[in-house]
């Protein structure tokens, strides 16, 4: 019914004008409350109770493709939302009975260069050798599935969960393995006869490259975030840059600014620096640390 009631809000209100969001109000031992931007309409899910310990709001764009579930709504049983964060990727599991169905929707509806990057947040949160990987894999590849525990432990001597689960998730970008929601366990699955070229499918450009560079290499300080962007400095090739990003209702990069020759020339027109795109990717991950929980992060 909570899904029914979504989807009767959706298909009764059309927004002519930002924000678009569904803000998701999630409170410790009460029922979730999803609120409809622009009108500020409240929907209470009496159904649905959050058990977590922390209360957090999360933020969903492209909400009009959550009709899809509408055709399940008489033949399931229930739905499970799986929700990353702000910005990120969700998920819902609709139960069949006999089988379950798997929705999983990108962040936004247009994956264009004012959101570039916001997938890497999901990458391993430690960087882990070629050796643990193959051992890794190895292991999975054995047992077809398994936690990451059980992984861990089959890979042998010095691998942690933590290793484990890094090296899951980077075989999981290179299309080798996959997660299953429904059955919270990893799966061996190789998407093609040849494995993908990750290191040049990952970036769409040379400046989403070297951003991920200089966050690596600790090279990006964020001074200030607000709702409405953030502020701060970043270092390359030992000079020191600033730069401000500006953010619409629906958290898309509208403006920015640095100090570097490439912005100087071309402003925004084709696209932003490799220093608005870092801090950009940086202030995110603040946010992102605070809310990501479960196997994409390594814990649980």
């Amino acid at each position: 019914m909570d899904i029914h009631n979504l989807c009767f809000f959706l298909r009764r209100k059309k927004e002519r004008h930002s924000p678009r969001s569904i803000r998701i109000q999630l409170k410790p031992g009460a029922p979730v409350e999803m609120v409809f931007e622009p009108w500020n309409e409240k929907l209470v899910c009496p159904r649905a109770v959050y058990s977590g310990s922390e209360e957090i709001e999360i933020r969903l764009w492209g909400r009009r493709r959550l009709l899809i579930l509408e055709r399940l709504v008489p033949l399931a049983k229930s739905f499970e939302f799986h929700l990353l964060g702000t910005g990120l990727p969700s998920f819902v599991v609709a139960d069949l009975g006999p089988m379950k169905f798997t929705l999983g929707l990108s962040g936004w509806t247009a994956n264009d260069w004012s959101r570039a990057g916001q997938f890497d947040l999901l990458a391993p949160r430690r960087r882990t050798s070629t050796d643990i990987r193959e051992r890794v894999f190895e292991t999975i590849k054995q047992r077809w599935l398994g936690d990451v525990t059980e992984i861990a432990n089959g890979a042998g001597a010095g691998v942690d969960r933590a290793d484990a689960a890094s090296a899951l998730t980077a075989l999981a970008q290179h299309g080798r393995v996959m997660f299953d929601l429904d059955k919270q366990v990893w799966r061996f699955r190789e998407l093609t006869r040849e494995v993908l070229p990750f290191d040049q499918l990952r970036f769409l450009s040379d400046e989403e490259r070297v951003a991920d560079e200089l966050i690596n290499n600790g090279l990006v300080d964020v001074k200030q975030t607000n709702e409405h962007g953030a502020t701060g400095v970043v270092i390359e090739n030992g000079r020191e840059h600033s730069v401000t990003i500006e953010t619409d209702h629906d958290d898309r990069l509208v403006d920015a600014t640095c100090e570097c020759h490439f912005y100087r020339k071309n402003r925004l027109r084709r696209g932003p620096c490799q220093h608005i795109l870092a801090l950009r990717r940086q202030s995110a991950h603040r946010e992102f640390a605070n809310v990501l929980k479960g196997p994409w992060g390594g814990t649980s």
